[in-house]
């Protein structure tokens, strides 16, 4: 029976390695020109014109990562106005509200918020 117990504990090593290698998304950065994922290993992904297809993967990044994004359909009408005056004097500065949830290859759900939230740090 020990020897059993002994076997095991390898096997369990290589699958929390496994796990362990899987790159995860630390930040996400939402444009009006594209969807920037930057990863736990350092490796940037980048998705030019996700209004294209607001749903989908990055097959060759992070050992693929399910992207959805749900932009906010009715932002509250100060953003609205600020989104008319920033549009009409500089192009559109403003990052798009949105939800974008992404799915690692290990299946596990990571949920982002553009633009993203101010910190303590931030002012």
């Amino acid at each position: 029976m020990r020897r059993l117990a002994l076997s095991a504990v390898p096997l369990l090593l290589a699958a929390c390695a496994a796990v362990a290698a899987t790159p995860a998304p630390r930040e996400v950065r939402l444009s009006d020109e594209a969807l920037t994922i930057q990863l736990s290993d350092g490796t940037t992904c980048r998705l030019k014109n996700w209004q294209a297809r607001p749903e989908g993967r990055f097959e060759s990044c992070g050992g693929g990562i399910g992207y959805a994004i749900a932009v906010e359909a009715k932002p509250n009408p100060l953003r609205r106005v600020l989104e008319e005056v920033n549009g009409a004097v500089a192009g559109n500065l403003l990052a798009p509200m949105a939800q974008i949830t992404l799915t690692d290859a290990a299946g596990r759900v990571h949920d982002f918020t553009s633009p993203a939230p101010l910190t303590d740090f931030d002012w």
